[in-house]
């Protein structure tokens, strides 16, 4: 009794994670990270956000991992909770209906606090921070760059680059 009692708490257990495994199925409970459900080899593609700010004397200084956490806890943030992403059905598709201006409009909410921030803890002036997307390479460095846009700290506006 105890070994049928075994083999059909194995089989619930195993069957729903066996189904999940063929048919491609990311979502909870089969799958509780679904950012790390997909396989990666060294064809997919892999970018990173930077951020780099120009300072009042005209001096460039990388904002990029400036985070209270670990140094891609806010690029994480950004990325699920500011930037987004548009296909549906991801666990980043938060903005459905989204457009330039509202897009604009976020990154510049978001962008006004970081830059508060930066200034209060680096005790520094930011005149502009911009927001480059970066393709890497296989070994971590940037094989492509791609300006997304500026954020003016005295207007306190994003800008879309048009390119």
């Amino acid at each position: 009794m105890q070994n049928i009692i075994l083999s059909i708490l194995t089989a619930v257990l195993l069957i729903p994670n066996l189904l999940a495994i063929t048919f491609a199925i990311e979502d909870w409970p089969l799958t509780p990270a679904p950012m790390f459900a997909h396989y990666v080899d060294s064809t997919t593609p892999r970018y990173r956000f930077v951020f780099n700010g120009e300072l009042a004397d005209n001096t460039q200084k990388s904002l990029g991992f400036y985070s209270a956490g670990a140094n891609w806890s806010l690029m994480r943030y950004f990325f699920k909770y500011v930037y987004g992403a548009t296909p549906s059905g991801g666990v980043f598709a938060i903005f459905e209906s989204d457009s330039a201006d509202a897009f604009s409009n976020r990154l510049g909410k978001f962008f006004k606090s970081f830059s508060i921030e930066v200034e209060k803890r680096e005790t520094v002036r930011l005149k502009h921070i911009e927001l480059w997307l970066e393709s890497l390479s296989e070994d971590n460095l940037t094989h492509e760059k791609k300006l997304v846009g500026i954020f003016d700290c005295t207007t306190s506006k994003f800008t879309k680059s048009q390119d």
